[in-house]
């Protein structure tokens, strides 16, 4: 029986798995659940003649149930928001592997660098897994660490992510393709993020430590894409959102006002300072 790969993701990472597999002389199909007009995932496969699919997720569980019982589909999920479907998965026909930006069983689930980041974690990492009809519970092909730094941002970490996520694919790649992978167990406990669940609830107060604030800052910021939408700020009883922000060092005494629609703002007399750029109240 043939075997049909499928890339299935968003991003550049899935563009550059299928290009290396299409050097390897396997033609590969990629697929994107459509969330954005703008797809890079569509560019990156016009420029590297990859054949592209946007689809809707009916779209894609049927296209998948057409083809389970014609060929052995390898499916390399990356980046995606897409869940397979029990039957599909459990099929003979069908082996998958999935990409994730956390070292499992830590922060499964959605936006996991943003929890990360909230919580304080010091270490994340990738991992790379079976998919399984458990999300994210399938036995575990590699990890590898990353430390994190009072710098790092959402959009900081992903990039690390994604280039960690790709070298490591190269290194078990034949064994992919040989059907040879070696796993083990995903076994441990850890938090699992809905992708509704918010750092904070999306909110900060001008009462909250300065290292949560921080945080908070920290995991939202996916420069302009907002992937969390934009964070909120309550102040004197309104709430306001901003789209962007800046952390000082002044020794000054804590203060706030609103200034030329910026929120300014410093919460004891020993810590940072912080400017909430673009307010608008809600």
């Amino acid at each position: 029986m043939d075997c049909l790969y499928l890339v299935i993701g968003t991003g550049e990472l899935a563009v550059q798995i299928a290009a290396t597999l299409m050097k390897q002389g396997i033609s590969v199909v990629v697929f994107e659940v459509k969330y954005s007009d703008n797809s890079l995932v569509s560019k990156g496969c016009k420029d590297n003649n990859i054949e592209y699919k946007c689809v809707k997720k009916e779209e894609l569980t049927a296209y998948l149930e057409s083809k389970i019982n014609k060929y052995k589909l390898k499916v390399i999920s990356a980046v995606n928001t897409y869940i397979f479907p029990k039957d599909i998965v459990n099929h003979k026909n069908f082996f998958g592997i999935n990409y994730h930006n956390s070292l499992l069983p830590l922060h499964a689930g959605m936006n996991v660098e943003s929890h990360t980041i909230f919580m304080g974690d010091r270490v994340t990492g990738i991992t790379w897994h079976i998919i399984s009809d458990k999300i994210d519970k399938g036995k575990i092909i590699c990890q590898k660490e990353i430390k994190i730094d009072d710098n790092e941002t959402s959009l900081t970490l992903l990039g690390k992510q994604m280039k960690l996520g790709y070298e490591t694919f190269l290194g078990f790649m034949k064994n992919f393709i040989d059907n040879s992978i070696d796993s083990f167990d995903n076994s441990g406990t850890g938090s699992y993020h809905k992708i509704s669940d918010k750092p904070c609830d999306g909110m900060i107060t001008l009462d909250m430590p300065d290292d949560q604030i921080d945080r908070f800052l920290r995991a939202y910021d996916y420069g302009f894409l907002y992937t969390l939408g934009k964070p909120k700020v309550l102040y004197q009883g309104k709430l306001y959102e901003f789209r962007a922000y800046k952390i000082l060092k002044e020794d000054t005494k804590p203060y706030a006002r609103i200034d030329k629609g910026n929120l300014l703002f410093k919460v004891k007399s020993d810590g940072r300072s912080y400017v909430l750029r673009g307010i608008k109240e809600i």
